[in-house]
């Protein structure tokens, strides 16, 4: 019939109902695969690898609640040593975390003798973050025995259990580490420094894309069954034409934010195909211009590589946050990079510019040598190079 839309040969009508809602969600605390996967991981480490050390041990700043509240307090303030003459075993205060099934197998072997107390001390030393390294003393033989409040988790170096854990209930709960220094302030425990942190972070982040890329698959291969079942007569191999939604969300509530990140949800099983993460600010640009103050030559420069590190194509410059005319550096296939020009003003901007002939100051009555790999002066006239073109144009990224 005349004007009747043809529908696609992938998409007939369903029999069922789209996707209506929510996945049931575990219960509250429950342990899901992907926490047991980041605490199960071990973290590539070296003998070398910086401990998980305390706020105390990196002076880190305190906030003026904590300060008025008293509720943190350095190892001389808040530990009454022994022994005057050493700092090594010095009487635990405070709260820890402890993993039970040490301190059952530690207890269980402690000695005491008739009539002695069992002197509880901690050797600061071997804190690491919120991990703490006591002792259990006999306060008439002296014979003491050690153990550590976590678990290491790596081979080698230094990665305890119960720092990973918290790190990585921080970023679930969105707190991040103000979060987990104000708890571990307020419940006068150490906290790790910035540095083991972030590395924790960085682990635990390593983890997460794994995890999320096997997910992704897999939600697209159930896709795949579902649209094949009703369909037998396509073949497994064909691409398939199916719908889905789109949802975005910022990394802060307002229009303030720099960062953001976009799903495709299926319409037929709910799941999330397939995301992207977009930035207008560059955290590696606005530190080098820092360095390079005074010096904007020389930023520039560096800032052209950086750039062509990063960027594929123009549509990559332009998400990057690159809005002004001028000359880029661009890596369309991986083979090289090479500076050209992009007009951010004409008809909404993000043209790539392969020639401009307009005052005469370039001769363009050259050989096919010239036509080749491109000639004049991007800032000027020039003819950016057949070459160039091609490789544009090939990989489909201009």
């Amino acid at each position: 019939m005349a004007g009747k839309k043809q529908r696609s040969s992938y998409r007939p009508k369903r029999k069922g109902k789209g996707f209506g809602g929510s996945k049931r969600k575990g219960k509250l605390g429950e342990n899901t695969p992907l926490a047991a996967a980041i605490i199960d991981r071990e973290t590539p480490s070296t003998s070398h690898e910086e401990p998980d050390l305390s706020d105390s041990e990196c002076a880190q700043p305190l906030s003026s609640s904590a300060k008025k509240m008293k509720l943190y307090h350095s190892p001389d303030e808040s530990s009454k040593c022994l022994d005057d003459e050493s700092t090594e075993q010095c009487e635990a205060t405070g709260y820890r975390l402890i993993n039970l099934e040490s301190l059952s197998s530690v207890l269980s072997e402690a000695h005491e003798c008739e009539e002695a107390n069992i002197i509880l001390q901690e050797n600061e030393s071997g804190r690491a973050g919120l991990k703490s390294d006591l002792t259990i003393t006999c306060s008439a033989c002296d014979e003491s025995i050690s153990f550590q409040t976590s678990a290491n988790i790596t081979k080698r170096g230094k990665s305890f259990d119960v720092n990973k854990r918290a790190v990585y209930h921080s970023l679930e709960s969105g707190t991040g580490y103000e979060g987990l220094a104000s708890f571990c302030g307020i419940m006068n425990m150490p906290c790790m420094s910035t540095s083991a942190y972030q590395k924790q972070v960085d682990s635990i982040l390593e983890v997460v894309e794994d995890y999320t890329k096997e997910e992704l698959t897999q939600a697209g291969q159930r896709l795949r069954n579902i649209v094949l079942d009703e369909n037998p007569d396509l073949d497994k191999d064909d691409t398939l034409d199916v719908a889905v939604s789109f949802d975005g969300t910022w990394a802060k509530r307002g229009f303030t934010s720099l960062t953001g990140v976009v799903f495709a949800i299926s319409v037929d099983s709910g799941e999330v195909l397939d995301y992207t993460v977009l930035s207008k600010a560059c955290q590696k640009c606005s530190l080098k211009q820092s360095k390079c103050e005074g010096d904007d030559e020389r930023f520039q420069e560096w800032r052209r590589e950086h750039l062509a590190s990063v960027s594929k194509s123009r549509a990559e410059l332009y998400k990057s946050g690159q809005r002004i005319s001028g000359v880029y550096t661009i890596d369309p296939e991986g083979l090289g990079a090479f500076v050209f020009f992009c007009d951010q003003k004409t008809a909404g901007g993000r043209w790539t510019v392969f020639q401009n002939r307009q005052d005469g100051s370039v001769d363009f009555f050259l050989g096919w040598s010239d036509y080749k790999n491109g000639f004049g002066n991007l800032n000027g006239e020039f003819w950016l190079g057949l070459d160039k073109i091609n490789r544009l144009t090939d990989s489909g990224k201009f």
